[in-house]
């Protein structure tokens, strides 16, 4: 006799900005998806200022602030990925620790 049981659901906590976590309180699959939240909206930022920047007439743009918000975007792109970084070391350690 065989038992037909679909599988369970996955339960993935959405964490939104102002937050307040402990890293060490998140397992590594929350870690991985805050970031690739971070890199995520990198994406999105950049492609808000690319259209902007597309749109604008001559002489429309302040060049400051163009810059000061590509400036922003690097930042989040040097988080998600550093946190990216950290994730993936974790994963690394904890499979040499699951093979002995």
């Amino acid at each position: 006799m065989t038992h037909n049981r679909e599988p369970a659901p996955v339960r993935v906590k959405m964490y939104l900005p102002g937050d307040v976590v402990d890293p060490e309180d998140l397992t590594t699959t929350d870690q991985f998806n805050l970031a690739l939240e971070w890199l995520q909206h990198s994406c999105s930022t950049a492609q808000v200022i690319a259209d902007h920047l597309h749109g604008a007439e001559e002489g429309e743009v302040d060049t400051q602030d163009a810059a000061m918000a590509v400036e922003a975007v690097v930042m989040m792109i040097q988080e998600g990925s550093a946190r990216m970084s950290s994730v993936y070391q974790q994963l690394r350690w904890e499979q040499m620790a699951r093979s002995g």
